[in-house]
């Protein structure tokens, strides 16, 4: 059936999804990482707090993350 599909020159419509989620996913988890970049210096300015402070916090946050989402499933 996917083979007299992919003849008559129509496109699957599952590619199609799998290729909009992908953009999406790398596109939104790009703006996750790198924006927190951004906001180190405000963050560490309003929070009365070294920058080195703040990353670490992220770092931390991060590997808890790590380590819980094996046990979350």
């Amino acid at each position: 059936m996917l083979l007299k599909r992919l003849h008559a020159g129509r496109i699957y419509y599952g590619w199609i999804m799998l290729l909009t989620v992908s953009i999406t996913e790398v596109i939104s988890w790009g703006i996750l990482y790198y924006a927190y970049s951004v906001f180190i210096l405000p963050m560490s300015r309003d929070l009365a707090v070294d920058q080195l402070v703040v990353a670490t916090g992220y770092a931390v946050a991060l590997l808890t993350n790590g380590l819980a989402a094996p046990l979350v499933g």
